[in-house]
């Protein structure tokens, strides 16, 4: 009896050992997300925000297919924050696969009038530092992860 216990046990402790490292070799997968932006496209200037357009490229280079459900991420210019996009919607990324995303940006203008200075006094006028700060929402065998995201492009300045 003694010794069933001990084969159970092995097998229970081999089965959690497993599934452990098949889920951090997952979550590492995760980790080979590479983003990019573009087609800006200013489409509404307001008293409180400024609208833009823009597609948002999702490189996986990993080997499983991430869903992700939500994209919260804070913006800034030249590190000054300006702004929020929060989108809602699922985007599947293939294995080794771009996908492209349109997303909707609203640059608060009280922040960018506010931090003007810093935002047009970089030693870079020419091209303004956009950066996205945040996380997207997914599952991996059914449990809710926060894929990191923080990145940073070049955008012309044309003020």
């Amino acid at each position: 009896m003694n010794k069933k216990k001990i084969i159970v046990t092995g097998i229970i402790i081999a089965a959690i050992g497993a599934a452990t490292f098949y889920v951090v070799k997952l979550v590492n997968f995760t980790k080979k997300l590479y983003f990019n932006t573009i087609n800006f496209n200013i489409t509404s200037i307001g008293l409180s925000e400024v609208n833009i357009d823009a597609d948002f490229e999702i490189k996986n280079k990993g080997k499983i297919q991430i869903d992700i459900s939500e994209l919260d991420l804070d913006i800034y210019l030249n590190e000054v924050y300006v702004g929020k996009m929060n989108e809602v919607k699922t985007i599947k990324i293939s294995p080794n696969q771009t996908t492209t995303t349109p997303i909707q940006i609203a640059l608060d203008t009280s922040k960018v009038w506010q931090n003007i200075g810093g935002i047009l006094s970089s030693s870079t006028f020419e091209n303004m530092n956009m950066r996205f700060k945040g996380h997207g929402k997914s599952t991996l065998l059914g449990i809710p992860i926060k894929l990191p995201i923080n990145y940073e492009d070049k955008v012309k300045n044309y003020m």
